[in-house]
């Protein structure tokens, strides 16, 4: 094992612990069957702390928070060492994921670089610097940086030609220095959402294809998703969101808001939708390999894995659901928004194999008279529909003004596609309701 020789504190060896004034050397570190390589530092007044290496760790990799040395130097035995630094992965083709631990501090240069099979990693609160070409040439799929509040810097190209798809930069992302072309090297559409007024155009470079959605200080974020100050119109949604049900108020779905999503399960546009934006679910894939059952497609589970196209919606946009592939399309009402009228076959939607249920023929009439600005082609499937509603009672009170009663209810019926209910106020100055 080689050892580095660092120069020695100078400090009187009557103040410190014995480790203090000793050289800095490697070691080996073993928890639950897993060996860990190890470089020990003493640098400064914090005392020690280690780099772990990724000599011959496979799968998903965990790294401790500490490690404890107990083999090669005596003076070092039992002495534990808060891990603060990550070194050489490089070209490890058998890491998957790796979760970082809360001590984190930095990420070395090329740490990362060539681990093509790495997809996923997390970054801690605690992490000061991710150095240069950290993450080059890897194949991470998704980057969230929500809790490093700590960061300072992103060295250049760390993340150059990785399989990221979409980036949600949190606000105080102001603060970091980032390197040139930090986030190049993409070959297909990167979606990434950031604070307005920020001049993001040399972390990606010339050669990469940046779909940006600019967002304010007032707008909300939560988690993986972007909404605007008032949850009117959703902005954002990152490749984490699998299921998504639109807020009770809210009426738009943003240029690109759900583009290149992966995972989309089920999205249920609420009544007052009205509005869905350009390239709204491009690139989308809402389709899930399960649902086939022995090799033939079961539309019963199909049922569960849907975009439910909403009644009000007025407008759409240029290629709003040129998605890749989905298995069931819920149409509610025949809306044929003058946007689309004049587009040519599939620059809206897309034809991708699934199925569309219609609540009656002439809906699906409405439809097939449009079929050149919309689907083609596409059958017609009759929609399931509930059998009957079971609510609470409802009892009719004379209270005091700021008085609440709880109503629930739930809707009847085998195979529903969706069982979402709004409620809604005839008469909000009278009584309000809160979903």
């Amino acid at each position: 094992m080689k050892k580095l020789l660092l120069s020695l504190l100078g400090v009187l060896a009557t103040t410190l612990p014995a480790w203090a004034n000793l050289p800095s050397y490697g070691f080996y570190y073993t928890n639950n069957g897993v060996t860990y390589e190890c470089e020990g530092y003493d640098w400064g007044d914090d005392g020690p702390f280690v780099y772990i290496y990724g000599y011959g760790l496979k799968g998903d990799v965990v790294i401790p928070d500490s490690v404890t040395c107990d083999q090669d130097y005596e003076e070092y035995r039992g002495v534990v060492f808060p891990v603060k630094g990550i070194g050489d992965f490089k070209d490890n083709l058998d890491v998957t994921s790796v979760t970082l631990p809360s001590t984190l501090e930095w990420i070395s240069v090329n740490a990362f670089q060539g681990c093509k099979n790495l997809k996923s990693i997390n970054f801690p609160e605690s992490l000061v610097a991710i150095r240069s070409q950290a993450f080059y040439d890897s194949g991470l799929e998704s980057i969230d940086f929500s809790k490093c509040k700590s960061l300072t810097s992103i060295g250049e190209q760390a993340f150059y030609n990785t399989g990221v798809i979409d980036i949600l930069f949190p606000d105080f992302i102001s603060n970091v220095t980032v390197g040139n072309e930090a986030f190049g090297g993409t070959t297909s559409p990167v979606k990434v959402a950031y604070p307005a007024g920020m001049n993001i155009d040399n972390w990606f470079g010339s050669d990469s294809d940046v779909v940006r959605i600019a967002y304010s200080s007032d707008d909300i974020i939560e988690g993986d998703i972007i909404y605007n100050s008032d949850k009117t119109s959703i902005l954002y949604a990152g490749s984490s969101v699998t299921e998504w049900e639109a807020p009770a108020d809210l009426t738009t779905i943003g240029d690109n808001a759900f583009r290149g999503c992966p995972h989309l399960q089920r999205v249920i546009m609420s009544p007052s939708v009205t509005t869905i934006g350009n390239d709204a679910f491009r690139d989308a894939d809402m389709f899930n390999d399960s649902l086939f059952d022995g090799g033939v497609y079961n539309q019963e589970l199909a049922l569960k894995n849907i975009l439910v196209f909403g009644p009000n919606v007025k407008s759409i946009g240029s290629g709003a659901l040129y998605v890749k592939r989905f298995p069931i399309l819920v149409c509610l009402t025949p809306i044929v928004p003058p946007e689309v009228e004049g587009i040519p076959v599939n620059d809206a939607w897309i034809d991708t194999g699934g199925d569309i249920l219609f609540p009656d023929e002439s809906t699906y009439q409405a439809y097939l008279a449009k079929s050149t600005a919309w689907f083609s082609p596409f059958l017609y499937y009759p929609m399931p529909s509930p059998t009957g509603m079971t609510h609470s009672e409802i009892s009719i009170f004379n209270g005091v003004a700021g008085e609440t009663v709880q109503l629930s209810a739930s809707l009847d019926g085998e195979n529903l596609p969706f069982t979402n209910i709004y409620w809604y106020s005839s008469d909000p100055t009278v009584a309000t309701v809160d979903q």
